[in-house]
């Protein structure tokens, strides 16, 4: 008979450990590769997205890491990063887009998923971990965190954040999103937006140029050392601005102005500790 400390349950993701609810994330990534099965793989957008996916899970778990959490928090963010886009492959199957704004909220859209039938159910049984789960998911891709979270359901909320936003600025500098050539001019309202160490708001993106600075600006939403010195080691926004550079000649007073005022922010967000 298998000690109770480390027994496993025979139809859940997660063991029983003196008490402990500890995710088993091996069986949550079958589970989830069993879930996008039902999706054409053949289409890039949708590979693009489960690359995306796992990439952010093992930055979830090495935030998580890097600020010392429990192993439970560290499985718990690690399955938030496995999940955080699960609305993002029946959006592109019914829209064809993962553009929220013309189509639906694909966080919310998750969310829904998962509560359909319980479906959540199969990655964890705790029921007392979900309204975390749900929390973090319904709050990855909103400008702002909602108001009035408990502490650690907050954390975790950052944590996925930050990771999904490290990733994303990682596809750019590897190629995977190919900056096109038509970007128009920068706008005046997203540029002060972003010298003002905001976030870009997508509602006032009129542009291109304004959108790809928009994802520059996710710099400015970063909540923890691991994700500044992540950005300095691998020349994200550097980057990009670069490109930029090279595509917009006629921005490039703007674009010296927002290199200069992220180098800064780097040097000074960068000797911050969590």
């Amino acid at each position: 008979m298998v000690p109770r400390a480390i027994r496993p349950l025979q139809d859940g993701c997660f063991f029983l450990i003196e008490g402990v609810i500890l995710i088993d994330l091996e069986n949550c990534k079958k589970l989830f590769e069993e879930y996008i099965n039902d999706y054409d793989m053949n289409n890039f957008k949708m590979r693009l997205k489960k690359d995306h996916t796992f990439r952010v899970m093992n930055l979830s778990k090495e935030l998580a890491l890097s600020l010392n959490l429990t192993e439970e928090e560290v499985n718990i963010a690690s399955l938030i990063g496995l999940l955080h886009d699960i609305g993002r492959f029946e959006q592109l199957k019914i829209y064809d887009t993962f553009d929220d704004n013309n189509s639906i909220d694909h966080a919310n859209l998750g969310v829904q998923i998962l509560k359909n039938k319980n479906y959540i159910k199969k990655y964890v049984k705790n029921e007392n971990a979900w309204g975390t789960i749900f929390t973090a998911i319904e709050n990855h891709n909103k400008l702002v965190i909602e108001d009035g979270l408990e502490e650690k359901t907050l954390l975790f909320c950052k944590i996925i954040r930050d990771a999904d936003k490290l990733d994303i600025l990682d596809l750019y500098r590897m190629g995977d999103l190919q900056i096109d050539s038509d970007f128009g001019v920068i706008s005046d309202r997203c540029f002060k937006q972003f010298m003002s160490r905001q976030q870009v708001n997508r509602k006032d993106v009129k542009t291109r140029i304004d959108y790809t600075l928009g994802i520059c600006s996710f710099l400015f939403d970063f909540n923890f050392t691991y994700s500044f010195k992540y950005i300095e080691e691998h020349n994200s926004v550097m980057w990009i601005i670069d490109k930029l550079m090279q595509y917009t000649p006629h921005e490039r007073k703007k674009l010296i102005q927002a290199k200069e005022f992220i180098q800064k922010e780097l040097e000074k967000r960068g000797q911050k500790t969590c």
